[in-house]
């Protein structure tokens, strides 16, 4: 996949963790990346529980999720 986003009168209910959950459910790990700009994508995917694997000075921002 390339980008997600949500709407924003869609956002809060839970929909982007429901589709990365269907996107990467059963595999054995799962990384994505986004720009350090992306202050609301960082929180979600930390919030969601995935790892952030790059510094605060990094020009792209790497997370992984592991079950």
């Amino acid at each position: 996949m390339d980008e997600l986003a949500v709407s924003p009168h869609a956002r809060g209910q839970g929909l982007a963790g429901r589709i990365l959950d269907l996107l990467c459910g059963r595999t054995d790990s799962c990384w994505l990346l986004t720009a350090p700009q992306a202050a609301d994508a960082i929180r979600l995917y930390e919030r969601l529980g995935w790892r952030r694997l790059t510094g605060p000075r990094a020009n792209i921002v790497v997370f992984l999720r592991s079950p």
